[in-house]
């Protein structure tokens, strides 16, 4: 299990808005699951790849694990549009390249710390770039007033600084390439020294409480998520109390107040990570023998597979001949950009159509 400093730059978010968070949750110790084992194989592969000069699709296509993940083609695709895109850095810039590099905040708090994923600095532009991969697809993240992005660069601002370095602009960059709303590979928040070293009062201030419990969006983040009477309280606060049966619904909602919506879209992201934290409970429960009323374990069915798919092919092409086999189809857009040359012709033939509307909130 990775070491994770008592003010992780990575739970940024959770301690600063939450600062009694961090003493809250000492017991609680950090699950992993498949989306987290993917991630880091993701980030093996995304440095291996920017040291050594390869490419991520030949080491799909070669069957390559890293942290003994099999590398897919939809993991391989995300990684190579960050390399691309730091390769074009590095072909505009000679920057100095720091990859998955343990940094250190000491002005914000002696157990501040944490492994950012690539540092690019010119100290002849005076130019620092900070660079978070991102390769979950759920949740979007963006750069601008990114806690732990902040908190990173003013680590790298600290040592420059230290080195007789002289920092003028920052670039924060979130790379979020599997997120359907990313259209472009970084999303960059453009900067400078003065405003990263303001949030310095933000951090200390919280940590200093180190009391105060709040339920927010960063919920998400703490493993005491679903097991927290502030959030419960927070998540009560939207859900209605009064109901006599379904058809109410309707009523409550449509009695509520633009602004009252709001602050329950804005709520959401809290409240549905708070369900997804009950049922995992009750799914351990379950699974340990605990009766849950009207709940039961079932299997999860999957597409059927061949036990001999040979044996199969050879029966059922001797008598039905070529019709068991599927036509020839074209390879997706994204799958064609990959051959020498095709990328022009692809983008004459294609176009990205709108798939329906939604709310977001404001940028």
């Amino acid at each position: 299990m990775a070491w994770h400093a008592r003010f992780a730059p990575s739970a940024a978010s959770r301690w600063l808005h939450c600062p009694g968070s961090t003493a809250n949750m000492e017991s609680y110790e950090d699950e992993s699951d498949e989306y987290a084992s993917e991630g880091t194989a993701m980030h093996s592969l995304l440095q291996h790849c920017l040291e050594a000069g390869l490419d991520p699709i030949e080491q799909h296509v070669m069957g390559e694990s890293y942290c003994n993940v099999r590398i897919t083609l939809d993991m391989a695709e995300a990684v190579e549009k960050v390399v691309k895109g730091v390769r074009e850095f590095l072909e505009r810039e000679p920057y100095e390249l720091s990859l998955e590099e343990r940094v250190y905040a000491p002005e914000i708090h002696e157990d501040c710390s944490g492994t950012l994923d690539i540092r690019l600095w010119s100290e002849r532009k005076r130019h620092l770039k900070i660079i978070d991969f991102k390769g979950g697809a759920g949740i979007e993240v963006r750069a601008k007033d990114n806690e732990q992005l902040i908190i990173y660069a003013d680590a790298c601002i600290t040592e420059l600084e230290l080195m007789g370095c002289d920092v003028e602009r920052v670039d924060l960059i979130i790379s979020q390439p599997r997120h359907r709303a990313h259209e472009y590979v970084f999303d960059i928040w453009e900067t400078d020294v003065e405003t990263i070293k303001s949030w310095r009062k933000r951090f200390t201030k919280a940590i200093k409480d180190g009391k105060t419990l709040k339920a927010g969006k960063w919920c998400r983040l703490c493993p005491k998520s679903g097991n927290c009477h502030v959030q419960d309280a927070y998540v009560g606060e939207v859900m209605p109390h009064d109901l006599h049966g379904e058809d109410d619904y309707p009523v409550l909602i449509a009695s509520r107040t633009p602004e009252q919506l709001a602050e329950i879209l804005d709520r959401q992201e809290a409240v549905t990570h708070w369900f997804a934290a009950c049922f995992k409970h009750a799914f351990d429960m379950a699974k340990l023998g605990q009766e849950i009323p009207g709940w039961e374990i079932v299997d999860i069915s999957k597409h059927r597979v061949f036990l001999d798919k040979d044996a199969a092919e050879k029966e059922l092409h001797a008598r039905f001949g070529d019709v068991i086999y599927e036509e020839r189809e074209m390879r997706s857009p994204a799958q064609l950009e990959k051959i020498k040359g095709a990328r022009g012709i692809v983008a004459e033939h294609t176009y990205k159509p709108v798939g329906g509307q939604t709310l977001r909130r404001i940028k």
